[in-house]
């Protein structure tokens, strides 16, 4: 038996899984696939009914051309993904702290994706804790401006982006930068992820007021959010 799984968003391991899957899944006498979409987001498949969360995605001789948003498809039409377990989930870590949103549904542009590749090697940070971050604070929309006046795919605000010399923010490609030099700083000054997160939202200073995440609601469901984002494209 085959098992494996992978993430439902992160596009720039996308091609290259969905292949491997195909290729791992093909034996010689069927080449049956099952899988499920968990509660965050990873598509799980194998070559047999592992248990009754598995729907039958495809029947029969490989199909060369089936790709990740078909299986995805299928996995849904099946009823073999859920959108409750992840609500459960979130009802049992975080019960007294509604969530500010959904994960977005627009998926990043190649370019996008290639800015944050060049920028994790840049900074040593994580492309998946960068995607995450992009992606709870903007969404992927590089127009985006927050009522506080944050701006850009990784909402840096204007004191910031005059620290880190960011004269357009509305550039995709500076503005990744920019953000994760950022994080880069909040991750040497405070080590934990989920500090450097907290900073990265509230500001270093109330970070270190607080000896930890401050107790603002918009903060601990942000730091939340993209933990729970960044474990799950990690496959933790």
């Amino acid at each position: 038996m085959h098992c494996f799984s992978f993430s439902a968003i992160p596009a720039f391991f996308r091609l290259a899984l969905c292949v491997a899957a195909f290729q791992l899944l093909a034996v010689p006498c069927r080449a049956d696939v099952w899988g499920y979409e968990d509660s965050f987001g990873i598509i799980h498949l194998s070559d047999t009914q592992v248990d009754d969360n598995y729907v039958l995605v495809h029947e029969g001789p490989q199909n060369p051309h089936i790709g990740f948003d078909e299986i995805r498809r299928i996995i849904r039409e099946n009823g073999g993904a859920s959108e409750e377990r992840f609500e459960d989930w979130i009802d049992a870590h975080i019960p007294d702290e509604p969530l500010l949103r959904l994960f977005p549904l627009r998926e990043p542009s190649a370019e996008i994706l290639n800015w944050i590749h060049v920028a994790g090697l840049r900074y040593s940070v994580d492309e998946e804790l960068i995607y995450a971050v992009v992606e709870q604070e903007s969404g992927f929309n590089v127009g985006a401006v927050s009522p506080k006046g944050a701006q850009g795919l990784m909402q840096i605000m204007p004191e910031t982006q005059q620290m880190l010399g960011l004269n357009d923010p509305f550039n995709p490609e500076r503005n990744i930068d920019a953000g994760v030099r950022y994080l880069r700083m909040m991750l040497d000054r405070f080590i934990d992820v989920r500090l450097a997160l907290a900073a990265y939202n509230a500001g270093p200073e109330a970070v270190e007021h607080h000896g930890g995440v401050p107790p603002y609601a918009e903060t601990t469901q942000y730091v939340a959010r993209i933990m729970i984002r960044y474990s799950a494209l990690k496959g933790l």
